[in-house]
């Protein structure tokens, strides 16, 4: 009869067959010994967490009110770009000094604040004044311009645009601006590339702009995009960019 045979009365090779077969038939590996070395530390993390859970439960009533009211004056802040890098101090010149960017170069010639100007049948309404200044401009560019109009399908934005490249500092015109050559020549105004021209621009603003002695105009450079959806792509806009400059320019009184 034949009775039951252990691995020792096997050859090696029989042996390591056998063990394989009973490694298959039980596959789940022992965790005993690493669920007894996890459990101090699980035990741990829970007894932190609770500590945690209790402390903050215990938080008086105002702290909640106070975290509340500066989590929504953040969002304010952040919303009107409070946390945004503060802009840079721009460029103060004076009136005569030339101002050049990558596409102008401006010079304020004059400035002056008039009830009318009767050449262009231009009058201000009742609370308002205009701010005229004259300058001398030249075309930097390999393109003709327009002041206060589009040539060649280049919109230049210079002025009559909710961020024009012309902008009286710290003044809100009330209207769109008027654009004509100083020589008092009848046309849309067009600076060709390289040719130096004087240009009169006319801003209706509040009457209380009058209460200094000295008005300010900002040049911005251009950001050019190109393109346009449903037009062409050759159409090119410039779009106001850094202040290139600020020219403090003394004005006289109305008249």
């Amino acid at each position: 009869m034949l009775g039951h045979i252990g691995f020792a009365d096997r050859d090696p090779l029989d042996q390591q067959l056998a063990r394989f077969r009973l490694k298959r038939r039980d596959p789940t590996p022992d965790l005993g010994p690493l669920i007894e070395q996890a459990a101090p530390l699980l035990k741990i993390e829970v007894e932190i967490g609770s500590r945690w859970a209790r402390a903050i439960a215990d938080l008086p009533h105002w702290f909640w009110v106070a975290a509340a009211a500066v989590a929504a004056l953040l969002i304010v802040v952040i919303a009107t770009g409070g946390l945004a890098q503060a802009l840079t101090e721009p460029r103060r010149v004076d009136a005569g000094d030339e101002v050049r960017t990558g596409q102008l170069s401006v010079t304020v010639l004059d400035a002056e604040f008039t009830r009318e100007v009767e050449s262009k049948y231009l009058e201000a309404d009742d609370g308002e004044v205009l701010l005229v200044i004259t300058l001398a401009m030249e075309n930097l560019t390999d393109h003709p311009i327009g002041v206060g109009t589009t040539a060649d399908r280049i919109d230049t934005n210079l002025v009559n645009h909710d961020e024009p490249l012309l902008d009286p500092a710290g003044v809100k015109p009330t209207d769109s601006a008027s654009v004509w050559r100083a020589d008092g020549s009848a046309g849309q105004v067009y600076l060709q590339p390289g040719v130096p021209d004087e240009v009169t621009i006319a801003w209706p603003v509040p009457e209380d702009a009058m209460a200094g002695d000295a008005v300010a105009l900002d040049v911005h450079e251009a950001a050019i995009s190109t393109g346009a959806v449903l037009l062409s792509s050759r159409v090119v806009t410039w779009r106001a960019a850094d202040i290139a400059a600020r020219i403090v320019i003394p004005v006289s009184g109305t008249s």
